[in-house]
């Protein structure tokens, strides 16, 4: 059993992505811990732990973030996020993608 932010679970989401695409579950592990700290910051509703914005048409959220332009300096904006039933559908599109 793992204990700290990556759990089973989350091992085990990422695993099955592995498994589909061939991408490591290191790294969708680690996409996952950057861009939402494991869950703990996801757009509301959205199940999204990689921060993938959503194209239109697909099922999104909206949610401000912060963002970082090539001179470094610091802005927030709205954006729609994907929004997907569980965290599992968020790893297996990071994986897909």
């Amino acid at each position: 059993m793992i204990n700290g932010p990556v759990t089973d679970e989350i091992v085990g989401w990422a695993q099955a992505a592995q498994r589909v695409y061939q991408i490591p579950s290191s790294l969708n592990i680690a996409a996952a811990g950057v861009e939402s700290n494991f869950g703990k910051a996801t757009p509301p509703g959205s199940n999204n732990w990689h921060g993938m914005k959503a194209l239109p048409g697909q099922a999104q959220v909206s949610a401000s973030t912060g963002e970082q332009a090539a001179s470094g300096a610091m802005y927030t904006i709205v954006a729609g996020f994907k929004a997907f039933a569980s965290p599992a559908g968020s790893f297996m599109e990071y994986g897909r993608l």
